[in-house]
């Protein structure tokens, strides 16, 4: 991105953030909902473990998480993993996995089991999905909060991460829980199983079969990837995937900006924005 095309990237999503700060101002309701995301600021300290759901998972041992603050994210709950985990915050970002078709929808059923016999974490989902998730009652067996976000991240990025404003919003979900826990008040941030080999969708796409996960995806992930690609030229795939990329560097950026150390502890995979190390090691 050369320099004229960087500031009007920061423009326009200084603009945004103005902009729906402003509807923020005025919607009662949506200011409500967020500002109970205060009494988790700054509540923790230390490090904690973001598990994304890559296939590398299945080559580390997960068991030395037991006595870590873990952070899963989606259809984690689909796993054999996810059920000896003692996952203490859930993040589900995408607006498009409420999009329920019904009681019958079968992510529904599946929400039930972000709960499990070891733990029921916190939740973090998408403002936008607050009425459906309320019309599904599944705030009623889930503990959920809200987050609001309606702009991007850029390069020298410096404002504080406040969930309790209009924030960031990013393409991965990996990348939100990465806020989420800034906001926490973590000073060290671990990702393991973030492959980051997303660009493997598109033989998907194609009807070649691929697992993406650390769990075998069922036909109505397959079909939302289908419909989502058949919308986006290849061209405009490939080029949000990269500023998916720019962002995990910003992100590293910003937290060495605040003191706090983010490393990439996945076994394998294509992240090389963030400082590697060996998972073994930090035990």
């Amino acid at each position: 991105m050369d320099r004229f095309d960087a500031k009007y990237y920061k423009l326009k999503n200084d603009t945004k953030r103005l902009y729906h700060s402003g509807i923020l101002m005025i919607d009662r309701k949506q200011k409500k909902v967020l500002k109970r995301n205060v009494e988790l600021k700054n509540k923790y300290s230390g490090r904690c473990f973001i598990v994304a759901n890559g296939p590398s998972l299945a080559t580390i041992d997960t068991s030395l998480l037991r006595s870590e603050f873990v952070f899963t994210v989606n259809y984690a709950m689909k796993s054999a993993i996810y059920r000896n985990l003692e996952s203490n915050i859930h993040v589900m970002m995408d607006p498009n996995i409420f999009n329920f078709q019904g009681s019958e929808d079968p992510r529904v059923r599946q929400m039930e089991g972000i709960n499990s016999k070891l733990s029921r974490p916190l939740c973090f989902f998408p403002y936008q999905a607050r009425d459906k998730i309320i019309n599904y009652k599944i705030d009623e067996y889930l503990q959920v909060m809200y987050i609001s976000s309606k702009y991007s991240i850029y390069d020298h990025y410096k404002r504080e991460f406040d969930l309790t404003k209009i924030c960031p919003g990013f393409a991965n979900v990996t990348q939100y829980a990465i806020m989420i826990a800034l906001y926490l008040g973590f000073n060290e941030i671990i990702l393991i199983g973030c492959d980051m080999t997303g660009y493997e969708q598109l033989s998907i796409n194609a009807g070649k079969e691929s697992e993406l996960h650390i769990y075998k995806m069922d036909d109505t992930e397959r079909r939302m990837i289908a419909e989502t690609h058949s919308t986006i030229p290849t061209e405009d795939y490939f080029l949000g995937f990269s500023n998916t990329f720019a962002d995990f560097r910003r992100l590293k950026e910003y937290c060495e900006d605040c003191g706090v150390r983010l490393i990439n502890a996945t076994a394998g995979g294509v992240l090389d924005e963030i400082e590697r190390v060996k998972y073994s090691s930090l035990f």
